[in-house]
């Protein structure tokens, strides 16, 4: 039987990407919505695009310790996630210091 595994977590792998892929998803548009007020805002640090950065960067955050938890759990094989999270959350961080 093809895809019979072991046990019956049948899916699970899938269930763990899903979750970290809508924390991704979730923070990613928190980011577009601080990239559009950073843009309009012209640069000059505004404390709109600031707070948006700071909201995208508490999303990625939850998206990485989602991800590393369930890597300690052995739930999610592939670090390319977390590592994906970690260089975004590294930009934003970037970023909201350029505009202090």
């Amino acid at each position: 039987a093809i895809g019979g595994g072991c046990g019956g977590g049948g899916g699970g792998q899938d269930d763990h990407d899903a979750v970290v892929a809508e924390k991704a998803g979730r923070a990613n548009a928190l980011l577009a919505r601080a990239l559009d007020l950073d843009e309009k805002g012209g640069g000059g640090g505004g404390t709109a695009a600031i707070d948006a950065y700071m909201k995208a960067a508490e999303a990625y955050l939850e998206g990485i310790k989602t991800a590393e938890d369930l890597e300690r759990e052995g739930g999610l094989i592939d670090r390319t996630a977390s590592d994906a999270l970690k260089r975004r959350l590294e930009g934003v961080l970037g970023r909201i210091e350029a505009l202090k």
